[in-house]
């Protein structure tokens, strides 16, 4: 083959795997979790939660949540910019897991 003709191929596969990389990512979702089944094997992973706020304190741009389902657990969420979180207001917070004192928080990457 030519030099030319194995570039055309390279270029059409590279974009042909960026766009399935971008399809996957916008239909692969986190399961939503409940406060009750995080454990330690959890520590470091990624997951999402829905629940209803039960305290909220804001601090500059960060937020400090207590959001309750069953039972309650922290959320840390750090850089809040333009974001309005009121005590009694459902949300889902997708973020990772972190062993405290307490039990388990969660250091928060989005809140929808």
């Amino acid at each position: 083959m030519q030099e030319s003709t194995i570039t055309k191929i390279a270029l059409v596969t590279f974009f042909v795997g960026i766009i399935l990389l971008f399809a996957f990512l916008k239909t692969a979702k986190l399961d939503e979790r409940s406060i009750t089944t995080i454990s330690d094997k959890d520590i470091d992973k990624t997951i999402a939660l829905n629940g209803r706020i039960v305290a909220a304190q804001k601090a500059g741009n960060n937020y400090f949540l207590t959001i309750a389902q069953q039972c309650f657990i922290n959320v840390s969420l750090f850089g809040a910019e333009n974001l309005s979180l009121i005590e009694g207001q459902n949300i889902t917070v997708t973020g990772k897991v972190v062993k405290t004192n307490d039990g388990y928080s969660i250091i928060a990457e989005e809140v929808k």
